[in-house]
């Protein structure tokens, strides 16, 4: 009797970073409208997270790492997938356009910092098209955000 063929190559990689865990979003100190709306911005951050290439804008930027060594100079008001989530676990946001405007300067910092062309930028534009893609779901929210890479 013939065993199946095998797969070959290196098997896909796994990430086990906690952030990309689905986890309960804390809403007690809010109002049920409030409530309503950051808990849909927490399931878009934790799509967000889910992009393989959301790893660059995942973590504060290390200064130390090649070409960043400027990014504090050119980045004035900093920004990350992490802190964001920060936030969201130490009850910082009260209101959902509180979320979008984090996402956005996560968003413009990759844009200004890299450049249009380069491929940081387009990576981010991806997660750009996803956020954009939410904000359209949403009834009644007006979005006023002019995305920087259009």
């Amino acid at each position: 009797m013939m065993e199946p063929k095998r797969k070959r190559g290196r098997p896909p990689k796994v990430h086990k970073s906690p952030l990309l865990q689905p986890v309960e979003f804390p809403a007690s100190h809010l109002n049920e409208t409030s409530a309503r709306d950051l808990n849909y911005g927490y399931k878009i951050l934790q799509e967000i997270l889910n992009v393989p290439k959301s790893r660059l804008i995942l973590e504060k930027p290390d200064e130390s790492l090649f070409g960043l060594h400027d990014y504090y100079e050119v980045i004035k008001r900093p920004m990350w997938l992490t802190e964001v989530s920060r936030k969201y676990n130490n009850k910082e946001y009260n209101e959902l356009k509180d979320v979008i405007e984090d996402f956005k300067l996560i968003l413009e910092n990759c844009y200004r910092f890299w450049g249009a062309n380069h491929k940081f930028s387009k990576h981010t534009f991806r997660i750009e098209k996803i956020l954009e893609k939410h904000l359209k779901e949403l009834p009644g929210f007006v979005c006023i955000i002019y995305f920087v890479n259009k």
